[in-house]
């Protein structure tokens, strides 16, 4: 939650260039959290020489339990907002130094709070029994 206020406050100070770079890793943690908390692995194995990798972003927003919990459509929008080449794709462009400090702006900034509000819309319920 630190870094996430701290994100916050870069984006309420005008400072949108460190507060996309401090959020969308918080966004991709979010989504893995959500899904270690359903028991869905958020690790693979590596195809070469042993040991595992986390699981990319677009791979865990294409998870069934993922398009469960969030819904198909908020799903799909963290894909074209974060992942997908045909949308904004600010996740790797970011990680991979493919979007230039002068594109992100506010309306980057804005898109990226929006995506962290809806996960906050997202809320752990126990399960009922069935009758």
């Amino acid at each position: 939650r630190d870094i996430i206020a701290h994100g916050v406050a870069r984006f309420l100070d005008g400072d949108m260039l460190s507060s996309v770079h401090i959020l969308v890793p918080q966004i991709e943690g979010a989504v893995r959290g959500l899904l270690e908390k359903v028991g869905v692995r958020t690790i693979k194995p590596l195809r070469h020489g042993g040991g595992f990798s986390l699981r990319l972003l677009d791979d865990m927003l294409r998870d069934r339990a993922t398009r469960t919990i969030l819904g198909e459509d908020l799903a799909f929008y963290l894909r074209v907002l974060l992942t997908d080449p045909r949308g904004w794709n600010i996740r790797n462009r970011l990680c991979h130094a493919s979007l230039p400090s002068t594109e992100i702006g506010y309306a980057i900034t804005d898109r990226v709070i929006h995506a962290l509000l809806c996960m906050a819309l997202v809320r752990e319920t126990e399960e009922q029994p069935e009758s």
